[in-house]
């Protein structure tokens, strides 16, 4: 199995990167990537602080607001607003660009703080759920970043009162 997912891998024009998980647990079991250890490792500074109030991640070259609750309680419409009508290309993350920023070796630790990799540079996130841009049959999505968070939920009205943290691709 090693060998086909490291063929995979390498004729990706995108790599998948490293989950951050480094143990088995009894939520992921033997093949998991906490005992493979597959993927593109994290490069080093994962993320770069631009000065200008924005954040770098280069993993993936997103580019995120340094405050992560620029847009507290707040409804899934009124999110995308907030994001689209930033100048400079902001908009609300889709729920992987979201999830690519927790470290998975994190998640339901008995930290209270949201599962990010240590020494991040972000500040005011909340223990709380984010919105994403994705969609689905009967909601939207969200991201729990609370303690033990980083699972996906999916409220059943847009109008619940989330955080929003805006997003941009590299310019």
């Amino acid at each position: 199995m090693e060998e086909k997912i490291a063929t995979l891998n390498a004729s990706l024009k995108y790599k998948l990167p490293k989950t951050g998980q480094k143990a088995l647990t009894y939520d992921w079991g033997p093949g998991s990537d906490g005992e493979l250890q597959l993927g593109m490792a994290w490069p080093d500074p994962r993320f770069t602080d631009n000065g200008d109030g924005t954040i770098t991640d280069n993993l993936t070259d997103l580019v995120w607001m340094k405050n992560a609750s620029v847009f507290p309680n707040t409804s899934w419409y009124q999110a995308q607003l907030d994001c689209d009508g930033l100048e400079g290309g902001w908009r609300l993350p889709n729920r992987n660009e979201l999830l690519s920023l927790l470290d998975i070796n994190l998640l339901h630790s008995s930290v209270y703080d949201p599962p990010l990799p240590d020494g991040h540079p972000f500040i005011n996130l909340q223990s709380w759920y984010y919105w994403t841009s994705t969609m689905s049959g009967n909601g939207t999505w969200g991201v729990d970043m609370s303690a033990g968070g980083g699972s996906l939920v999916e409220p059943s009205r847009a109008e619940a009162l989330d955080v929003v943290w805006c997003v941009r691709d590299p310019q």
